[in-house]
């Protein structure tokens, strides 16, 4: 009972990691990873105009952007401070969201939902979009049209923005405000942004070979780092990738030892109670009577390994899976799938041990006894 508790615990939490890593991986996340590369650390920028053109004339290039910052890789960690808003209560602490310079042309190349509202044109400076998680953090339900200040100096919601998560999983959306154009600060402006490169589907390969052929003969001077935006994201899932394959191990070692020690009590069962085996087939049980018989005993053994691995492995994985904003869910086919995976294998190591000792003739084996 002990080994298949291990066992089946082992693989229910393996099971639900896996699981959970798929929907990470496959879920959305408020804006589109897919086929999206990003060429940033431009220095110097001198040709950063021309050697954007010359990406958009690749075959495998479908849309380049330029002139923002890039969602993943983060480049911007500027963050906005706001001493008061339209509906603010005189006890809450002023507001301090990330600040980020997006426009109308991001949005729809991060297939970024906008609930509400509209997209600020680059040249309305003081019309902004902010996004859900920053809607909860000014206590606006319904924020557009609803105002912001800094230092008496007012910005208008124009626009309500889906969250969306750049962050690890284990991380909530942080509260951010949209500008419209790039960000200029007291006169210093932020560079010119990165070069957005969203790719036709399987063309990574081609198109990080000739970008690098194209900056290393054409611009050997200039420096850059070219990214996979899903690259980049699947490395967050890196810690939970490991543990799942720690844990594959592991159920795998559990499977081969209760797999080994059922068929070693098997033998030993069926070596001990021969005698009974005889006079049941001398008083007319079949082959098939016998085997429901140890069937039967051994499924008791699975049924109480499961009511106690099962509650167990629930409460761990529950409790793992709070740690992730987004969080699969634990469905009721799991249960039966390891069940019915335990329950093969239980046959696999019985039936054959006990049929050979079911066929056995019953009158040399009571002689013997």
């Amino acid at each position: 009972i002990l080994q298949l508790a291990v066992s089946l615990l082992f693989l229910f939490c393996m099971i639900i990691i896996m699981k959970q890593i798929y929907f990470l991986s496959n879920t959305d996340l408020g804006w589109e990873r897919k086929d999206i590369a990003t060429i940033s650390n431009l220095y110097p920028d001198n040709d950063f105009d021309a050697i954007a053109d010359k990406i958009r004339q690749f075959s495998c290039t479908e849309e380049v952007v330029t002139g923002h910052c890039s969602l993943l890789p983060r480049t911007t960690t500027l963050s906005a401070y706001y001493d008061d808003w339209d509906g603010k209560e005189e006890d809450v602490k002023d507001a301090n969201p990330l600040f980020l310079w997006e426009s109308e042309k991001i949005l729809p190349f991060y297939n970024i939902k906008l609930l509400k509202g509209e997209i600020p044109k680059e040249t309305e400076r003081d019309r902004v979009m902010i996004n859900e998680t920053a809607a909860k953090l000014f206590g606006m339900n319904d924020p557009v049209g609803k105002k912001l200040y800094q230092r008496n100096r007012a910005t208008t919601i124009v626009g309500l923005i889906k969250d969306s998560y750049t962050t690890p999983p284990t991380i909530p959306a942080q509260p951010c405000i949209f500008i419209s154009g790039p960000v200029s600060i007291n006169g210093f402006y932020f560079g010119k942004g990165q070069i957005l490169i969203k790719y036709h589907d399987g063309k990574w390969k081609e198109l990080k070979s000739r970008v690098d052929s194209v900056l290393t003969h054409e611009y050997p001077e200039v420096k850059y780092k070219l990214d996979n935006t899903e690259d980049l994201y699947a490395e967050y899932l890196k810690s939970e990738n490991i543990l799942m394959k720690l844990l594959s191990f592991v159920a795998v070692v559990c499977m081969l030892i209760a797999a080994f020690g059922i068929f070693s009590l098997v033998t030993l069962s069926c070596e001990q109670r021969r005698k009974e085996i005889a006079v049941r087939k001398v008083n007319g049980a079949t082959i098939r009577d016998i085997l429901i018989m140890f069937v039967k005993e051994y499924m008791l053994l699975l049924v109480i390994a499961g009511v106690i691995a099962f509650p167990v492995g629930y409460v761990l994985m529950k409790r793992w899976l709070e740690n992730y904003v987004e969080q699969t869910v634990i469905s009721a086919w799991i249960y039966f799938a390891i069940f019915g995976g335990i329950m093969i294998v239980i046959f696999a190591c019985i039936g054959w041990r006990v049929w050979q000792a079911a066929r056995q003739n019953p009158a040399e084996v009571i002689k013997s006894e």
